[in-house]
């Protein structure tokens, strides 16, 4: 587990390997009846290492950068110090406190897709994307939220919506979930994430070559 988190790490980001490789997780110490931390630290242990120690990733990347180092020797050394810290804090360890905690796998990695009279009653809600790319022919979404009630020739939308955050005091030193509510906060507005691009043909491009 610790070998395919530091190889899953190396392309994405650290959030995103752990948002992948979380479900695998969840199959196999289902599978073996053993605690969570078995397999998690291990995990936990590989992807935090190719992100600390072994470029391509961006902490390591950028660290060789300000300090003029050579990649190479980053990648050589970054094996050297990540294998054993990999070993140690990460397999080494996840056996040994897993021996005496017994964690058990989180609800929402146990929930998967069904064709329940609860998923069926979801098929009517409006999904919501954020558009990317507008080719021609193809047109790229972000989707938000659930999709496992959409399929292929589903009938979309457009809102003409920028997207958009509520803001306002009730912000300020407070921990939201960006995914949920907002727990009785004062809001005060919504903003754009993004502005609008200027209108470099309606102001002319005089002096701009």
């Amino acid at each position: 587990m610790a070998f395919i988190g530091l190889v899953v790490a190396t392309p994405v980001f650290f959030d995103v390997a752990l948002v992948l490789l979380m479900p695998l997780v969840a199959s196999v110490t289902r599978r073996s009846h053993r605690s969570l931390l078995f397999y998690a630290l291990p995990l936990l242990a590989g992807i935090a290492v190719a992100h600390a120690f072994i470029p391509p990733t961006p902490g390591p990347v950028a660290v060789a950068g300000l300090l003029g180092a050579d990649l190479g020797w980053v990648i050589a050394l970054g094996l050297l110090c990540g294998i054993p810290a990999t070993l140690i804090g990460g397999i080494l360890w996840g056996r040994l406190i897993s021996e005496r905690i017994q964690l058990e796998i989180p609800q929402f990695l146990l929930a998967e897709p069904d064709s329940t009279a609860a998923t069926r009653s979801r098929r009517d809600e409006p999904g919501f994307g954020i558009a990317f790319s507008l080719d021609e022919e193809d047109i790229g979404v972000v989707l938000l939220g659930d999709y496992w009630h959409l399929h292929a020739g589903d009938e979309v939308e457009r809102t003409g919506r920028v997207m958009d955050v509520v803001v306002g005091d009730g912000l300020l030193g407070g921990v939201i979930d960006p995914l949920g509510a907002i727990g009785g906060m004062a809001l005060e507005a919504l903003e754009d994430v993004v502005d609008p691009a200027p209108d470099f043909v309606g102001q002319g491009l005089r002096g701009a070559f």
